[in-house]
């Protein structure tokens, strides 16, 4: 009896763990940036490539850029359940960056008037959109959409 006990025991643990992996399971939204995709569309041969990665209600980032010049800012628009801008970089302007332009983790105060909550349905529903803005396109010369990472397997 005291057998089954502990057993059953190791296995209430084990799907208690389990559950605990559930909600801290890591999830990648990735974004390829273009001019194609800015809003409006803008004929450039800059790239980019974005990448947020969540886990427990962080969000770490990476943005790369290349065959871009006079970047003025980076950021993340969101426009549902409410319009707000995550900032990931504000300058100062960067001549002709190629490779990382910035990075970092994003925090409670970062997240434009969103809660944690809020910007990862953000992700999730492809209602994250990041822009480079350079001096010659104040809009946004490169954009991209944010969606998850495909599995591999």
């Amino acid at each position: 009896m005291r057998g089954l006990r502990v057993m059953v025991g190791g296995l209430v643990g084990l799907s208690l763990m389990a559950a605990g992996a559930v909600k801290t399971q890591a999830q990648t939204y990735i974004a390829t940036l273009s001019g194609q995709d800015a809003s409006p569309p803008v004929s450039t041969g800059a790239v980019g490539a974005a990448t947020v990665a969540t886990q427990n209600g962080s969000f770490t980032y990476t943005l790369e850029v290349g065959g871009i010049k006079d970047v003025t800012s980076a950021c993340i628009h969101i426009s549902k359940p409410e319009l707000a801008v995550i900032m990931l970089y504000g300058g100062p302007e960067v001549a002709r960056p190629t490779g990382v332009l910035t990075s970092g983790t994003l925090t409670a105060k970062d997240l434009g008037g969103l809660t944690s909550e809020q910007f990862m349905n953000a992700l999730k529903t492809g209602e994250a959109v990041i822009s480079v803005h350079t001096a010659k396109y104040p809009g946004g010369e490169i954009q991209g959409t944010l969606a998850p990472e495909p599995k591999r397997g």
